[in-house]
């Protein structure tokens, strides 16, 4: 028997890490929260950022920097994008299942 063997089971439960960690919400001009990858708001290279609804297109809409917040905004239900969260959840769901 090993150390590892004799913890309490609700010790060895697995976390999961969702993929929606890796973006933030941020506000566009068209005045909807979008979720972005934080490693492209981070840095001031690409010019043009792409929320996360678009990133699965073949020719996706990608937004001016100057046209989305530099600080990261809480979304409202009536300000969200339904794309991103339609991701955000489904990646969440992912991390749950342990699909991530």
């Amino acid at each position: 028997m090993t150390a590892l063997d004799d913890r309490p089971r609700w010790l060895a439960k697995r976390v999961f890490v969702s993929r929606a960690a890796a973006y933030e919400w941020h506000a566009f001009i068209d005045g909807l929260a979008h979720s972005y990858l934080t490693v492209q708001v981070d840095n001031d290279w690409p010019p043009l950022l792409t929320p996360w609804c678009e990133e699965t297109q073949a020719y996706p809409l990608k937004h001016d920097r100057a046209s989305v917040t530099q600080h990261r905004v809480r979304p409202t239900p009536d300000r969200i994008c339904a794309g991103c969260i339609h991701r955000v959840r489904a990646a969440n769901q992912e991390a749950r299942r342990g699909e991530a």
